[in-house]
């Protein structure tokens, strides 16, 4: 399974759901690319442009 490079803050972030043991999902980008371009909304749409450049 191949590892990301989180930033500092949201690595602290995690650590501060866990600890209050709250429950969350994290999605890949393609997986979050291909959910919005389902929703076919503007703002998603939009968002694809832009999360594609990266």
């Amino acid at each position: 399974m191949a590892t990301a490079q989180l930033p500092q803050d949201f690595k602290e972030f995690l650590k501060l759901l866990n600890e209050e043991q709250l429950e969350y999902l994290m999605i890949n980008l393609p997986d979050l690319l291909k959910n919005k371009k389902a929703a076919d909304r503007h703002k998603d749409l939009d968002d694809i442009e832009h999360l594609s450049q990266k």
